[in-house]
């Protein structure tokens, strides 16, 4: 007994520094936090905001649970040296953490999948956001990750045409006998995905989202502001429809040849003052 609490002492002697030099940074960094400050306050919401932080907290709910894998089989083996270990009690601590590690997988499988789905949408509406903001050349204001409640539309787009809602749905690639399967169909009602899958919700989502803008925008400035629902795939369309669904590259000449809900040059202004102050992103 006297020689396993000797070695655990040992043990935790070496961890020693360690664990003084983490205390020391942290020290050091809530020091220079509170002795100084960032030279802005706040900055406009950057496409893919919602995605942005949806993957950090998922980050930190996937980092305890690796630490759990590291450091559980450690423990283990630690333990096993530092006492004479039977059979029995080494063949019951193998099936402990195989127990364990099924367990983990099973929740780390879900939480990466989640996490790959939000990344794919962030990277997703970062591309998208660059073939918009070449609108600006034309005069056009453009937003990004607008909040609503506890939701947020993707991009709004405001110049002298209209305004604009895009929802940004992405979705990977399929490969097939070697090609690439990446046409989506559009027969105005609903989206034909390859491999029979068909989808409706999404433009449903963007009819809402452009119903919701509408509104806000319309009670906000006290102009009668109508927008219009633009999601973006790559896109074969065989049928019009309200909605516009478009490849990114698209929107632009789209977007500049509508002539149904101009806008005044009053109008845009009034309209992207409350854009500007709902897309505000506070900086501590």
């Amino acid at each position: 007994m006297n020689t396993l609490t000797t070695e655990l002492g040992y043990l935790l002697l070496m961890f020693l520094p360690v664990a003084a030099l983490i205390f020391s940074l942290f020290r050091e960094l809530n020091k220079d936090r509170a002795a100084s400050t960032v030279p802005f306050s706040e900055l406009r919401r950057p496409a893919g905001e919602s995605n942005r932080l949806r993957v950090q907290e998922l980050d930190e709910c996937i980092d305890p649970w690796l630490s759990i894998l590291i450091t559980i089989p450690i423990l283990f083996a630690l333990v096993l040296t530092l006492q004479k270990p039977s059979w029995p009690l080494v063949i019951f601590c193998f099936l402990l953490l195989a127990i364990v590690a099924a367990i983990v997988h099973r929740i780390l499988r879900r939480l990466i999948r989640r996490r790959a789905s939000y990344r794919l949408g962030f990277h997703g509406e970062r591309f998208v956001a660059e073939e918009l903001n070449q609108l600006m050349s034309d005069g056009f204001r453009v937003f990004h990750d607008v909040p609503f409640g506890k939701y947020n539309i993707d991009h709004v787009l405001v110049g002298s045409t209209g305004a604009f809602v895009v929802e940004t749905k992405t979705k990977r690639k399929r490969t097939a006998h070697g090609e690439e399967k990446h046409k989506v169909l559009f027969d105005g009602t609903r989206l034909n995905f390859p491999g029979g899958k068909w989808n409706t919700e999404a433009l449903e989502q963007a009819r809402l989202n452009a119903k919701t803008l509408s509104q806000w925008l319309s009670s906000a400035t006290a102009d009668q502001i109508t927008a219009y629902p633009i999601p973006g795939w790559f896109v074969e369309r065989s049928a019009r429809s309200d909605v516009y669904v478009t490849n990114p590259k698209q929107i632009r000449s789209f977007v500049l040849s509508l002539t149904e809900n101009p806008l005044t040059a009053a109008e845009i202004q009034r309209a992207v003052h409350q854009l500007e102050e709902k897309c505000k992103l506070a900086i501590e």
